[in-house]
């Protein structure tokens, strides 16, 4: 097994249960599926939908990073070097997505960003993550001081589908309600500012990115 396959079996080992099964779902898996085969169907999606339609069992993750840093236009990105691949990528929609936002709603990500904060405990990092959030700074602190659950949750429900990157569908069954009601409403916009028209890759870059958040923080 190469060295990047073994980066996303681990890093999708480390899922909760919840996302986990997400994941197993978003793939064709069952729930019950390991790592291995888990990571083996993300890499059979991406091996039908990047750059090339029919490479057989799939492609090593390093090259479906590389291609989907190559599709949302991340620049710079050593292809060798997967751990900061994806990093370089998650900033780069994150920051995207901020840049997206009117003075209103920047705020309101940086009260949803302090709340939860507090709730769980890291009233340290509120404060700061708040005010970096609300002038535009890049998302570190949204993970230091969201946790990754919540920043998994603020990724799937506002910032995908405000970027084009993943189906409005999803907002009709669970809601921003999680994400602060009015407040997480009011994140929500109708800008696409992807074009990511194939199924398949609307499976295989939101799990880029969530394997990003898995790993660490930006």
């Amino acid at each position: 097994m190469t060295h990047s396959n073994q980066l996303l079996e681990s890093a999708l080992a480390s899922a909760d249960a919840r996302h986990y099964g997400e994941l197993c779902k978003r793939h064709g898996v069952a729930p019950t599926a390991t790592p291995a085969d888990l990571a083996k169907a993300f890499r059979r999606d991406a091996g039908s939908s990047v750059a090339n339609f029919f490479r057989g069992d799939g492609v090593e993750y390093r090259e479906s990073v590389a291609d989907v840093a190559r599709l949302l236009k991340v620049k710079d990105v050593d292809p060798d070097d997967v751990v900061s691949a994806e990093q370089a990528i998650l900033t780069a929609v994150w920051n995207r997505y901020l840049d997206s936002l009117s003075e209103e709603e920047r705020r309101n990500v940086g009260k949803v960003t302090e709340a939860e904060a507090k709730r769980i405990g890291r009233r340290r990092a509120a404060e700061a993550a708040a005010k970096s959030i609300a002038s535009g700074v890049a998302g570190r602190a949204a993970v230091a001081a969201m946790g990754k659950r919540m920043f998994l949750r603020l990724l799937w429900k506002v910032v995908l589908p405000r970027l084009g990157l993943w189906s409005t569908a999803r907002l009709a069954i669970a809601g921003p309600a999680a994400l602060g009601g009015p407040v997480g409403l009011a994140l929500l916009g109708a800008t696409a500012l992807y074009e990511v028209d194939k199924p398949a890759l609307r499976k295989v870059v939101p799990t880029v990115l969530e394997v990003a958040v898995l790993r660490g923080c930006m």
